[in-house]
């Protein structure tokens, strides 16, 4: 059974740094309309880019007429490396922000995520400049 994907959504090969990660693209509805990156929850508990939660944002997302990205972080389902305690899948976040700031020039971007996909959110996304907008859904307490 092949996993879910939105009309639109493309796969695609993002430059991680443990290597390359599997990915899914929609571009915007507009040449104006922003992106939104969204993160999915912990790796070692079954989290991928296909979690229901993420499906439905990203779903959402395109039904404004957002450009998406979506990805498996470093050694979830095809991408290359392994998971590295949250702090490798900081900078494979920096890499999707790479992408979609590159996708997007000069465009508004969005960071989402949910449990672990929220932490790294926050994490990453609040000194990141290019990030005007943070969405973090169930926040793990006690991470640090």
């Amino acid at each position: 059974m092949s996993e879910p994907r939105t009309q639109h959504e493309r796969g695609l090969e993002l430059a991680g740094p443990a290597g390359r990660l599997e990915a899914l693209y929609r571009p915007p509805a507009t040449d104006e309309a922003g992106g939104v990156l969204i993160l999915h929850p912990h790796p070692l508990y079954g989290g991928t880019m296909h979690n229901k939660v993420i499906y439905t944002c990203q779903r959402v997302a395109a039904e404004r007429g957002l450009a998406t990205l979506r990805f498996n972080f470093r050694g979830v389902g095809t991408s290359a490396g392994q998971y590295d305690d949250g702090q490798g899948e900081q900078a494979d976040v920096k890499a999707g922000l790479d992408h979609l700031a590159a996708e997007l020039p000069g465009r508004p971007l969005t960071l989402m995520g949910f449990s672990f996909g929220a932490w790294l959110t926050l994490k990453v996304g609040a000194p990141d400049p290019r990030v005007g907008a943070l969405i973090a859904l169930g926040v793990p307490v006690g991470w640090a």
